[in-house]
């Protein structure tokens, strides 16, 4: 269910601009409860939203819906939150939490599209027909999935992204600020990272970073 109100959310993990989560939450009409996460749990709070257990007691909360908070980019600064994510990621699958999905009530979401379990869409983002998307994906603001492509798992779309329609994206790819993939019929495959503002005009190779290497500014670049 997308955007369940019944139950109050509790935050795996937790990331530096997580108020932007609590408001997708509000807009969305979900109660936030507070925030699981082992690096806070003895501060009481985190940004002012209570800390209320640690991982282990994450069972014990009856009646929530949860979602992965932890953010990850694929830099090498970001390795430890990518690990944590990956193991909160499992431990929520060995526990089967239900899973929370929050769509912004400002994106544009097909009916006929399928959003996946604890999955975000924020504010702007287009989904047109035929599109899923997986679990545990996050669909940032202005970005646009074409008609009848499939994202996968644990995807990030960063802000102002497009992916053009027939295209499939696989699981674990990130799509930096202002990136495109604009040719149908392609495979983004596993774990593909494109650089901000990369035009991307073909498939990519498991693990593959689409960047415009040696240079320390994005500019308009098309990869053929």
């Amino acid at each position: 269910m997308y955007n369940d109100s019944s139950r109050p959310l509790v935050f795996i993990g937790s990331n530096s601009n997580i108020y932007k989560l609590v408001e997708l939450a509000a807009s969305a009409n979900v109660p936030v409860l507070g925030i699981v996460d082992d690096d806070f749990h003895g501060q009481g709070h985190y940004k002012n939203i209570p800390v209320i257990a640690q991982e282990q007691d994450l069972s014990a909360l009856v009646d929530c819906q949860f979602i992965c908070a932890t953010n990850w980019t694929p830099d090498d600064a970001s390795a430890r939150n990518r690990i944590k994510r990956a193991r909160q990621l499992e431990l929520i699958e060995q526990l089967d939490l239900p899973l929370a999905t929050l769509i912004s009530p400002l994106a544009s979401v097909s009916a006929y599209s399928k959003i996946g379990a604890g999955t975000a869409v924020y504010a702007y983002a287009t989904i047109e027909p035929e599109v899923t998307v997986g679990a545990h994906s996050i669909v940032y603001d202005y970005a646009i999935v074409g008609h009848e492509s499939t994202i996968g798992n644990n995807v990030v779309l960063q802000r102002q992204v497009l992916v053009t329609s027939l295209i499939t994206v696989e699981d674990n790819v990130y799509f930096g600020l202002g990136s495109r993939a604009c040719r149908s019929h392609t495979t983004v495959a596993q774990g593909t990272f494109v650089h901000p503002h990369i035009m991307l005009l073909r498939g990519t190779e498991p693990g593959e970073v689409v960047s415009l290497a040696g240079r320390k500014t994005y500019g308009e670049v098309v990869v053929q």
